[in-house]
């Protein structure tokens, strides 16, 4: 295992990656570009024996391609298939435009299990025992192609930016110009789609702070009109305003008895909303709005999460 590999290996890399795992309920571990492990997947929980038992058929070494399938999904990500097509995708970490690892999702299932009659008919061409293998695959996350875009782009835009300074430096990884302005925007975009799927809600925006701490600045929108992007307003006014120069999160009925943003609240058909400041410790750099118009969303139920993955995100905008 080279150097930068080794430095992988952190306690800050280790603690994000197992509050990411434990929030989606799906396996996330390191490897290196050979496909050797750095940081592993929970061995108990989540299919992590499937992916350490090579009888499973996951292979994440490049020169041995006879056990899995690697193809490009959604562009920069990349997914592997093994013989009980079950999926794991993967995340590359660059420093510089240096690739330097990848972060890996999985494994899960694509929509629905296969029978148990197919698991048991499987089981028997490997010589694996069936009960073994069913339970190990009843306790992996069935999701659909749109969950997977949504965990990568959380990921893409919280926990890889975060490994990424853990291993080599905020200055060294993000240190040109150029190459923030061109992550920045779909970084935006990234964390608020997979932070909308995790809450249950179908509209939020993230606004970003400008260097003078005076305004805030609409960077991303989902299920709102895009016409909103570019629009300000100042640190203290309007809810989002008042979040970020208090630094208070507001969860927020259909009503509030807080006086500060009572007289706020004008859309009656909003169930809940959220409107929490993103804190890179003490310093304010946006704002996260989300509500939606249904009763089923998981604001309250991931909350702590939500908080967890705002406080990432804020550390690499």
């Amino acid at each position: 295992m080279d150097k930068i590999s080794k430095s992988v290996f952190s306690h800050k890399s280790w603690d994000i990656l197992c509050k990411v795992r434990d929030a989606l309920k799906v396996n996330v571990y390191i490897v290196d570009c050979r496909g050797n492990i750095v940081i592993s997947p929970e061995k108990r929980r989540y299919g992590g024996c499937i992916l350490l038992d090579p009888a499973m058929g996951f292979v994440l070494q490049d020169d041995d391609s006879s056990l899995s399938v690697r193809s490009q999904f959604g562009g920069k990500y990349f997914e592997l298939r093994n013989r009980f097509n079950l999926h794991c995708f993967g995340l590359p970490v660059y420093s510089d435009d240096l690739e330097i690892g990848n972060v890996i999702l999985g494994p899960v299932v694509i929509n629905k299990r296969l029978s148990p009659e197919r698991y048991v008919s499987l089981s028997k061409e490997y010589g694996l025992d069936a009960s073994c293998l069913i339970s190990n695959i009843n306790d992996i996350r069935v999701v659909s192609n749109m969950d997977v875009s949504s965990m990568l782009g959380l990921i893409d835009a919280i926990a890889a930016n975060n490994i990424a300074l853990s291993i080599v430096g905020y200055d060294h990884v993000f240190g040109k110009a150029d190459r923030i302005g061109k992550e920045v925007d779909a970084n935006f975009k990234g964390f608020l789609k997979g932070i909308l799927k995790f809450a249950n809600v179908e509209c939020g925006s993230i606004m970003a702070l400008d260097k003078d701490g005076e305004q805030l600045t609409v960077k991303a929108v989902e299920g709102m009109d895009n016409c909103i992007v570019g629009q300000s307003v100042r640190m203290g006014n309007g809810i989002a305003g008042i979040a970020a120069s208090e630094r208070e999160t507001f969860l927020i009925g259909s009503k509030s008895e807080d006086n500060r943003i009572a007289h706020l609240l004008k859309r009656s058909d909003i169930k809940r909303s959220l409107v929490l400041p993103l804190l890179d410790e003490d310093r304010v750099c946006g704002v996260l709005n989300l509500h939606t118009k249904r009763s089923s969303d998981l604001i309250s139920a991931n909350l702590d999460s939500i908080n967890y993955f705002s406080e990432l995100f804020a550390r690499s905008a």
